[in-house]
């Protein structure tokens, strides 16, 4: 009987974790060398909400602003330390949820 190839989930996520990273740290050059930036629209309204919130003001005051104020408030780091730092933080909760689907999977197949 022929053995099938299982793929190390541990090193899939590793894998994943580093492209990410690629994918941040590459537009992030870009962005220091050329006016178009990679950032998704939403990504902008999420900066532009937590500019509000680190002076003080209200995210709703963003006119396209419609999610969750804690979001904007975890972007803060966007505006007083570096623009990447949220994308960082969903990079970093992507790979987490992933561990956690790692997990999951792992007591089904149990």
């Amino acid at each position: 009987m022929k053995e099938t190839y299982a793929p190390n989930l541990s090193n899939i996520i590793l894998y994943g974790y580093y492209f990410r990273m690629i994918f941040i740290l590459i537009p992030a050059l870009w962005h220091i060398a050329y006016l178009p930036t990679f950032s998704s629209h939403e990504y902008v309204v999420m900066t532009d909400a937590a500019r509000l919130i680190y002076r003080g003001e209200s995210p709703f005051q963003r006119h396209t602003f419609r999610h969750s104020p804690l979001l904007a408030l975890l972007m803060v780091f966007n505006i007083k330390y570096w623009h990447g730092v949220g994308k960082l933080f969903y990079c970093m909760c992507d790979v987490i949820t992933a561990l956690l689907l790692r997990n999951v999977l792992r007591k089904t197949v149990e």
